[in-house]
C-alpha cells in the first residue's frame, strides 16, 4: 500500500512539475533584432508567453505552444494569444536546430530601451540565463512565423502552424487556410505526381514599363494544357464548364472542345464583326467573267434547288457556313443580279426607244391616212358632179 502511495504522489510531482509554469524577466539592451531565448538538447514541447513591462512595450501580449526537435527534426510553432496585434513588438519567430541543439528565436521592433520583457514559460521548457542577440539563422529543420505577429485580429485570428497550417484561424481544415487576403508575387502549382519540374502551374504578374504590367497565366511546357472556368453543380456535383482555354490558343465558351480560335456553343450579341478576307467577288464585273445566263440559273434551281455555289440547306445543317466566305459568295449574287438587271435596263431602254419610233411612225401613217381620206373625198365629189 505504501509503495502505491509513494508511486502515485511522484507520479503527482512530476505532473505538476510538468503543468507547472516559471516567469523571468529580461532586460534587453541592444534594442531591435533577433534574440535567442531557448537552445537546448533533445526535444521540448510547452506554452511561451511573451509579455512587455513598461512603456509601449506592454503591447506585447503572445502566447504560443512550441515543439521543437534537435538534429534536423523540426517541429511547429503555434500562436495561441495575440491580444494586442496591431501594437505588439514582435516581427517574426523561428525553430529549428543547430550543433545538435533545438533553439527558438523571436525578433523584436520598435521596442523602448532598455527592452524589459516577461516570459512566462512551461518547466519542461529551459531557458537561457541570457539571451543571445542576433544569434545565428543558419538552422536545419526550421520553422518560421513571418510577419507582424501577425494577426489581423486578435487571439480570435492568429497565426497557427502545425500538419495543417492557417492564416486568421486556429482550426485549420486543410494544409493550408486563409482567414484574409494574400498578397504574394505569385501562385505556383506543382504536378502533385512529381513535384517540382518544369510542368507547373503558376499566374504571376509581369512588369512590362512604367504602370504597365500584365497577368500571365503558365499552364506546364508544352501544347497539350488548358484551363477551364465553370462551377460545381450542388445536385450532382459534376463540373460546368463555362469558358476553356486550350494552350494552343483555342478557346470555347459553352465547350470544352473548341476546334477553332474561338468556338461559341450559344449565341452571340455584339454590334460589329469584323472578318478579314483574301480576295472579294468583283471579278464578276471584270469583262472576261462568264455570266450565266437566265435560263442556265433556271435549271440549275430546278436541278439542284438552290442557286449555283450556295450551299444546300442539307450542306448548312451538316457543315455550318463559313461567314466570311458566305458573304462573298452572296455579294457574287447580288452582283450577277446587278448585271442582269443592267442588262434589263438596256433592253428596256431600246425598247422605249423602239416604241417612240414607232409611235412617231403610226403617226406620221394616220396624217398621211387622214389625207388620202380627204383626197378621195374631194374626188368623190367631183365624180358626182361630173355625171350631172
Amino acid at each position: 500500500m505504501k509503495k502505491i502511495t509513494f508511486t502515485a504522489v511522484l507520479f503527482i510531482i512530476m505532473l505538476n512539475n510538468c503543468l507547472a509554469q516559471t516567469t523571468e524577466q529580461f532586460s534587453l539592451a541592444n534594442g531591435d533584432g533577433w534574440y535567442r531565448i531557448i537552445e537546448q538538447g533533445g526535444q521540448g514541447s510547452g506554452k511561451i508567453k511573451i509579455s512587455g513591462i513598461s512603456g509601449s512595450n506592454r503591447f506585447t501580449n503572445l502566447t504560443m505552444f512550441v515543439s521543437l526537435m534537435a538534429y534536423n527534426q523540426g517541429g511547429s510553432i503555434n500562436i495561441i494569444e495575440n491580444a494586442f496585434y496591431n501594437g505588439n513588438h514582435v516581427k517574426e519567430i523561428r525553430g529549428g536546430s543547430i550543433n545538435g541543439k533545438y533553439v527558438l528565436d523571436i525578433y523584436l521592433e520598435g521596442i523602448d530601451i532598455p527592452t524589459n520583457i516577461s516570459v512566462t514559460r512551461d518547466n519542461n521548457l529551459n531557458l537561457l540565463s541570457s539571451p543571445i542577440y542576433n544569434p545565428s539563422s543558419n538552422l536545419s529543420g526550421k520553422v518560421e512565423v513571418s510577419g507582424k505577429i501577425l494577426g489581423i485580429s486578435s487571439s480570435s485570428n492568429p497565426i497557427y502552424f502545425s500538419n495543417g497550417s492557417s492564416i486568421g484561424t486556429i482550426t485549420p481544415t486543410e494544409t493550408l487556410n486563409v482567414n484574409g487576403s494574400i498578397l504574394s508575387k505569385s501562385l505556383v502549382l506543382v504536378d502533385p505526381l512529381l513535384g517540382p519540374n518544369s510542368d507547373y502551374t503558376a499566374i504571376y504578374r509581369e512588369d512590362i514599363g512604367n504602370d504597365n504590367s500584365i497577368v500571365k497565366l503558365h499552364i506546364g511546357d508544352d501544347a497539350r494544357g488548358s484551363f477551364n472556368v465553370g462551377y460545381k453543380l450542388w445536385s450532382t456535383g459534376n463540373f460546368i464548364s463555362t469558358l476553356h482555354v486550350n494552350n494552343n490558343g483555342n478557346v470555347g465558351i459553352g465547350t470544352i472542345n473548341p476546334d477553332s480560335k474561338l468556338s461559341v456553343n450559344g449565341n452571340i450579341h455584339t454590334k460589329e464583326v469584323k472578318v478579314d478576307l483574301i480576295g472579294w467577288s468583283d471579278f464578276v464585273f471584270d469583262k472576261n467573267y462568264q455570266l450565266p445566263s437566265l435560263i442556265e440559273v433556271e435549271n440549275h434551281i430546278k436541278e439542284k434547288g438552290h442557286l449555283k455555289d450556295i450551299p444546300s440547306a442539307e450542306e448548312v445543317a451538316k457543315n455550318g457556313i463559313l461567314l466570311g466566305e458566305m458573304d462573298s459568295k452572296l455579294l457574287q449574287k447580288i452582283e450577277e443580279l446587278t448585271l442582269y438587271t443592267i442588262a434589263q435596263e438596256k433592253r428596256l431602254n431600246e425598247q422605249e426607244t423602239t416604241i417612240e419610233k414607232l409611235k412617231n411612225e403610226n403617226q406620221d401613217l394616220k396624217l398621211v391616212l387622214a389625207r388620202i381620206i380627204a383626197l378621195e373625198k374631194k374626188l368623190d365629189i367631183k365624180s358626182e358632179n361630173k355625171i350631172d
